[in-house]
């Protein structure tokens, strides 16, 4: 099972986006994802 910096890592080269980007997303929920306790999935 990968990591979770590996998942992040992931999707930031997959979406070609920085690290704020990829957090800017989720926080205007343009993107889907589920946190469990203080980690991203």
């Amino acid at each position: 099972m990968a990591s979770y910096q590996e998942n992040l890592e992931y999707a930031r080269e997959t979406l070609h986006i920085s690290k704020r980007a990829l957090q800017t997303l989720r926080d205007e929920k343009a993107i889907p994802y589920t946190s469990i306790g203080d980690k991203i999935l």
